[in-house]
Formats: structure tokens, sequence, C-alpha cells
């Protein structure tokens, strides 16, 4: 479970003993944390390990921290190659995590090549993308990232085709979906033999969402190989962009994206140059990749920058807040109103926003069928009002706990 050598070369202009201040902030918990995941990706030391846990003695607490940002099994890797000497409990925790979450990857890796390989049987054109993609390709263990569902992207005019060869692998529609109610860009699937859920995605980002992807996205796809099998997924480029435009499109509410954007910048020397090379100039992608160096630079504080670009002063705080809020666990759950807070505070566009707030508080989604499953279509209408209902009680018990 020893991770390998991975050296960062960070493109930022951000100064490290600057960004090193955002993490030390006395939290010890913070500070085990963001130990291990800088010695996962190869960017940290056994001894910056060891002795950040030698004056650690909260662990049941740091096993809930890790658990909420899916590093149980890093940490497992981490303290066993670092020969952390932490309670036997906890190492057993961590053991029985690491095996549990290695089965889980193996087993939905399975599940992933054995659906790409009847898709491109039947000339479809399928990306996988995530999930075990990024766990095989970023990480020396794949057991170390921890994913709940498999995501495969198809063109559009193929999504007729690729739903019927999915059902025929035994997945169907989940929740609202049996009765027509899918997310704007994707559809939940569920194969209730096996578990597995599949989000199928048709678009990576909302077709009126101010941020899309660079065009040529098809011609810049690549093979890889997952347990000895090879699948299609994005490009270099282009998952190095898709993570951060995903990561901001959520508040960067997960912690595994950012460690895995560290992981593909150490791993990839001059993918920023290229990924940015592939944007206009005056795309508002730029702010969410400046956002995302920022991030890597506060949560690798030590790695000198290869190349210089100039990261605006509010970006960079904003990305050592949150990193620093994330791993202290003061970051709340991704709610609409974190997501809109984040969007307005990297310079989001303002008519893409208002649509973004109408879609989120009058549009039915999943969530609210789950909470008032309706059987007959011609009943659906009543979603909208249930979802005013729903948000307005969230909106008065998020101030009532404040």
């Amino acid at each position: 479970m020893i991770p390998g050598p991975g050296v960062l070369a960070l493109e930022s202009s951000i100064d490290p003993r600057a960004a090193a201040g955002a993490i030390i902030t006395g939290d010890l918990s913070s500070e085990l944390l963001a130990a291990c995941v800088r010695y996962s990706v190869g960017a940290g030391t056994p001894l910056e390990v060891a002795e950040a846990a030698r004056r650690f003695d909260d662990w049941s607490g740091l096993l809930i921290a890790a658990e909420k940002h899916g590093l149980l099994p890093r940490m497992a890797g981490c303290f066993d190659a670092c020969d952390v000497g932490a309670p036997d409990q906890i190492l057993s925790t961590l053991e029985l995590a690491f095996r549990e979450n290695a089965k889980r990857v193996f087993v939905m890796s399975v599940e992933l090549t054995r659906i790409c390989q009847r898709l491109e049987a039947e000339n479809i054109p399928a990306l996988a993308i995530k999930g075990p993609v990024t766990a095989h390709t970023l990480y020396d263990d794949p057991a170390y990232r921890v994913f709940c569902d498999l995501d495969i992207f198809v063109p559009r005019e193929h999504l007729t085709d690729a739903r019927k060869i999915l059902s025929d692998c035994g997945y169907q529609p989940s929740g609202a979906s049996r009765i027509g109610i899918a997310r704007f860009t994707e559809l939940s699937l569920e194969n209730a033999a096996n578990g597995i859920h599949i989000d199928l995605h048709w678009e990576l980002t909302p077709p009126d969402w101010y941020v899309s992807m660079p065009d040529g996205m098809w011609e810049r796809t690549r093979r890889v190989a997952i347990l000895g099998c090879e699948v299609q997924t994005l490009g270099e480029e282009d998952t190095f962009l898709h993570l951060c435009i995903h990561g901001a499109k959520h508040g960067w509410s997960s912690f595994n994206w950012l460690v895995d954007l560290c992981s593909l910048t150490g791993r990839s020397p001059g993918i920023v140059g290229r990924s940015l090379a592939l944007l206009d100039p005056k795309s508002r992608a730029i702010p969410m990749v400046w956002f995302g160096l920022a991030a890597v630079a506060v949560l690798l504080p030590n790695q000198a920058a290869s190349s210089r670009i100039n990261i605006p002063h509010h970006l960079r705080a904003l990305a050592q807040k949150t990193v620093r809020n994330t791993l202290s666990g003061a970051m709340r759950d991704e709610t609409v109103f974190t997501r809109l807070a984040f969007q307005w505070s990297i310079g989001g566009n303002r008519l893409a926003i208002c649509r973004f707030i109408f879609r989120r508080l009058f549009i039915p989604n999943q969530d609210d069928w789950s909470t008032l499953p309706i059987r007959h279509r011609r009943l659906l209408f009543l979603l909208v009002p249930w979802r005013l209902v729903r948000r307005t009680w969230e909106v008065i018990s998020t101030a009532a706990r404040a």
C-alpha cells in the first residue's frame, strides 16, 4: 500500500511559504489529514506524517473527518507505509475501510469494463469518466479512491441506443426516473442484482450554464487500462479542465476532487499550460482553473512553481479559506446556497446564476420524488409546490440552527 514517488510541478504564482500558513492553523487533525494527503500523492514524506501523528490524540474525531472526506483508505495506506503509532483499534478500522473499498473498486471496475465493452461492440461512442478511471489513472493503488457510482458519457444522439444496451445489462431507471423525471444532463440507472448505480450523461455541464468544455473534446479522447481492459475516456487536458469546472460547479464540496487535481498535476508536468491553451482567453472557465491551482498550492505548499500564472488575490484567499475549512471540518454540506455563493465569488455570469436558481427552486428532481412518490404522470405537477415547501423548510431550519 506504499504510494509511488509522484512529483508535483505546480504551475501557479502562489508563494509556497505564504500558502503554508493556510493549513498550519493549530488544528492537529487538519495537519495530519493534510500530511496524509500530501504523502499519498507523492509530495510528502513519512517523517512529516509521523511528526503530525506524534502530536495527535483525538483519533475518533480523525476517523469521522476522514470518512466524511472519503480519505479512510488513503489514511490506511499512509499509516501502514509510514508506520504511524496509532491505537490498534484505529489501525484496525482503517485497514477494514481499505479492504472494503478495495473490493468495491474492483467490483465496480470490472462492471465498468463490461459495460464499456458492450457499448463499443454496438458502435456506440461512450466515455468512462471519474470513478474507476480516476482511481486507476491517478493513484498507484486504486483502493485509495472512494466513489459510489459509475459515470458514462455518450453523445445525445446515441442516448436511446445506450439506454437499451444498459437495460440489457440489467440497469433500469431509478427513483423518479421511472416516471420521466431526470436530472438536467444525466439519468440515474440502477442494477437491482448487484446494487451498482450508473449516471448516464449526455452533457458534462448544463447546456445553459455559463461554462462548458472546449470544442473538439471527442478528438482528444484517450484509452486507458483498467484491470487489463482498455476503456475510452477524456484526454488529459480535458480531464484537468473537467476537474476544475466540476469542482467549481459544486463549490468544491468534496475534498477528494481536490486530491484528484493534485495527483493529476503531479503526474503530468505541463498539464496546466496545455489545458489553458484549449480555452478561449475570455472563457469564464479560466477563474475556475485559477482557483483549482490556488487550492492545490494551499494543500501542497512546498512545491516550487515551474511557471508563473497571475492568480487574482481574491481567488487565492478563497482557496486558502476553502481548504482550511474543509480540513478542519468547518465546511458545510453542499446546498443551493453554498453553490450560489461560490459561483458568485469566482465571478459567475449573473444571468446564468439566475437561471440556475430558477431551476433549483422550481424544477423537481429525484429528491422531491423520493419524499413525495407520485405514481401517475398527470399528478407530477404537485411536485413543484412540494419542492417549494421543502426548500422553504430547509431555509428556515438552516437559519434556526445558525
